[in-house]
């Protein structure tokens, strides 16, 4: 191997590393979204289920019968 094959494999190394660092950003990126997002969408949907249960809600239409 010549020397400008090893300065070119050096470099290839370096920019693995910064590979592998991004790569532990993404996927902390990909879980962090994973929660932000089950958040936004289940405490809306848990808030909801409480009211109608706290305000009777279930039971009155629980109670209507369905026409046919």
């Amino acid at each position: 191997m010549t020397n400008s094959t090893l300065g070119v494999l050096s470099e290839i190394y370096v920019h693995s590393t910064n590979v592998s660092n991004a790569m532990v950003m993404t996927i902390i990126g990909i879980y962090l979204h994973a929660v932000f997002v089950s958040f936004t969408l289940g405490f809306p949907l848990a808030i909801l289920a409480w009211l109608i249960k706290c305000t009777g809600l279930a039971t009155h239409y629980s109670s209507i019968t369905p026409r046919h």
